[in-house]
């Protein structure tokens, strides 16, 4: 652990506590091995495992030990993995949304976009990264629509409309506000001309 081989220091720990689960250790030991998974959680941009077995080692000791002196230590350790791991899920929609209706075999990357970032949304509602991912939906969805065929336009304009409501009323005083308008007027406007 303190030369930062932490991955092998993990490794090491797992064994203490596996042959001797009620050794005098075994509490260190699960600690450690979770911390030391911790330690070597990558960058956003990269895979992620490694920041999945982490959480996993560390809720699992949490599981044995809810009383631990160790565990105000351990949830900041899950909070900052998790906001890692809200991190790269808003980069993989962010890059969705740049690739637009590039190399889209079928349909566009809009979609993959909001898809990414809607679940993001789903799987850590309280994250910090909540009005970035709900404007880069926005956003996903007037492009979608801009880009649409004929026949889908209006449709994905009354989607991209009901977002921006949904983005208004969650961020009322939002940076993103004017432009969430714009989008909201220019799909309010070609609904309307449909309708006439």
């Amino acid at each position: 652990y303190n030369s930062e081989d932490y991955e092998t220091a993990s490794q090491y720990f797992k064994v203490y506590y596996s042959n001797y689960p009620r050794g005098e250790y075994a509490e260190y030991s699960r600690f450690y091995s979770g911390k030391s998974l911790f330690m070597g959680v990558p960058e956003p941009e990269l895979d992620q495992s490694n920041t999945y077995a982490a959480i996993n080692e560390l809720q699992l000791f949490m599981e044995y030990y809810p009383h631990s002196r160790y565990s105000d230590e351990i949830q900041d350790m899950i909070m900052k993995m998790h906001d890692l791991l809200v991190e790269k899920d808003y980069l993989s929609a962010k890059l969705y949304y740049n690739l637009g209706d590039f190399m889209a075999y079928r349909g566009n990357n809009y979609l993959a976009c909001i898809i990414t970032a809607q679940n993001a949304l789903k799987d850590y509602p309280y994250t910090a990264l909540r009005e970035e991912l709900s404007i880069l939906i926005l956003r996903a969805r007037y492009k979608m629509a801009h880009h649409s065929v004929e026949e889908k336009k209006v449709e994905r304009y009354r989607e991209t409309i009901d977002e921006y409501y949904a983005f208004k009323t969650e961020f009322p005083s939002s940076e993103y506000l004017n432009e969430a308008e714009k989008f909201f007027e220019e799909a309010k406007e070609y609904v309307k001309d449909d309708n006439n």
